[in-house]
């Protein structure tokens, strides 16, 4: 699991950075409460944490991450007034021999999980995510993508065209958009 607060950022600016480490803290003790023993939790950076849970089935793991998911909404019931929503990406990890776990696979496995807590990005409320081909798809399109038209604006393969705004009171040429 991934998880990160939203706009966590904002919460440092708008209420000060202890209070925002009171947030990191309380968020902290909340994710260890639900890591049952063998589980692992660690914080990647700032805001960011990942967890390594194990359950028999989907069923049985939905239930832990909804149960994750209303404990980090209770959080932002608290003294200090903070109110904070995470977003909580889920990879799902078949059956696997302990051999095969490296620093690469785990770093793998991670990003997959990232992916899908910023998929859980952007509501008003704590959302989780679960990671599947069409978000790895999606962000891999996309990634392509970026490199393209930043390759393309090196060229200067992009042509600018004017369009006219016009008052329509007065009728006359008020500015212009481009499209590009």
């Amino acid at each position: 699991l991934a998880v990160d607060i939203n706009r966590f950022k904002m919460i440092n600016e708008v209420y000060g950075v202890s209070k925002g480490n009171k947030v990191i803290i309380s968020l902290d003790k909340a994710l260890r409460s639900q890591c049952r023993e063998g589980e692992y939790l660690g914080r990647r950076y700032a805001d960011n944490f990942l967890l390594l849970w194990n359950a028999r089935d989907m069923e049985e793991l939905e239930g832990r991450v909804k149960a994750l998911c209303d404990e980090i909404i209770c959080l932002s019931d608290n003294p200090d007034n903070v109110h904070f929503q995470c977003a909580v990406g889920v990879h799902v990890l078949g059956k696997y021999e302990k051999s095969d776990v490296d620093q690469d696979f785990v770093e793998l496995l991670s990003s997959y999980a990232i992916l899908a807590s910023q998929e859980a990005k952007g509501g008003y409320t704590t959302n989780y995510s679960f990671s599947s081909l069409r978000i790895k798809n999606v962000q891999r399109q996309n990634k392509i993508f970026e490199g393209e038209m930043k390759a393309a604006l090196k060229k200067g393969e992009f042509v600018p065209w004017f369009q006219p705004k016009v008052d329509i009171h007065t009728g006359k040429i008020s500015g212009a958009e481009a499209v590009v």
